[in-house]
């Protein structure tokens, strides 16, 4: 039934229902509360406290990283206390796909209110001894926190500005640590394309790179390449 749906959600706020006959939406487990009247949204579990949840079930923390960014934004901070102490703590299984992982990443870049914030919070996230957000993503890659993205930017070429520490003539080290966490081809070659271009120390070499460009190595488009 749908109340009996309402009850396995994770989040309080994901367990409001919409009554299409009576047009009111019904809250069973106190979401409302956890929408304040600036807008500011916080993700507090049906059941049990922050840490009983990320603990059993890991991909909630994910979704919760996610769609924070989407409508809130900002750094951890400005969740709930307790919610932003249980991702920091949180580990993700040593067994877990990847490609879960990633894919929660890629959608909640894509649609990050702040990109810049959601990925220093993705790389505060999580626990040590391998369960860290970022080593699931980025495995062993160096990650910069030095970044001002523009709204919207393509989210490949915001994974390039995540990942310009790394040296651009190590790139093949790049494409195996992304192919590992589960990134297709397209993200892979447009990632390791973009930071082949820390090679170009003048103009002139901007030509080889357009060469590279149209031969099909990247297909971003010529506005996110210049970006």
């Amino acid at each position: 039934t749908p109340y009996r749906d309402s009850q396995r959600r994770d989040f309080r706020i994901n367990a409001l229902r919409y009554d299409p006959v009576k047009h009111v939406i019904l809250d069973d487990l106190g979401g409302f509360g956890d929408i304040t009247p600036e807008g500011k949204v916080f993700f507090r579990p049906t059941k049990g406290s922050p840490k009983e949840l990320f603990k059993k079930n890991p991909k909630a923390a994910l979704r919760c990283l996610r769609l924070h960014a989407k409508l809130v934004g900002g750094g951890l901070e400005t969740l709930d206390p307790d919610v932003a102490e249980a991702l920091q703590s949180c580990q993700l299984p040593k067994d877990m796909d990847p490609s879960e992982v990633m894919e929660e990443f890629m959608t909640g870049l894509k649609s990050a209110d702040d990109q810049n914030h959601f990925i220093k919070n993705w790389g505060k996230a999580g626990g040590m001894g391998g369960g860290k957000f970022s080593d699931k993503v980025f495995g062993g890659l160096a990650t910069s926190d030095d970044m001002d993205l523009p709204n919207n930017t393509h989210p490949h070429v915001a994974m390039a500005m995540a990942l310009k520490g790394n040296q651009s003539d190590k790139s093949d080290g790049v494409r195996q640590a992304l192919k590992k966490a589960g990134f297709g081809p397209e993200v892979v070659n447009d990632v390791a394309f973009l930071l082949s271009m820390g090679k170009c120390q003048d103009p002139s070499q901007v030509k080889d790179f357009n060469k590279d460009y149209e031969s099909g190595i990247s297909r971003l488009v010529p506005s996110a390449v210049s970006n």
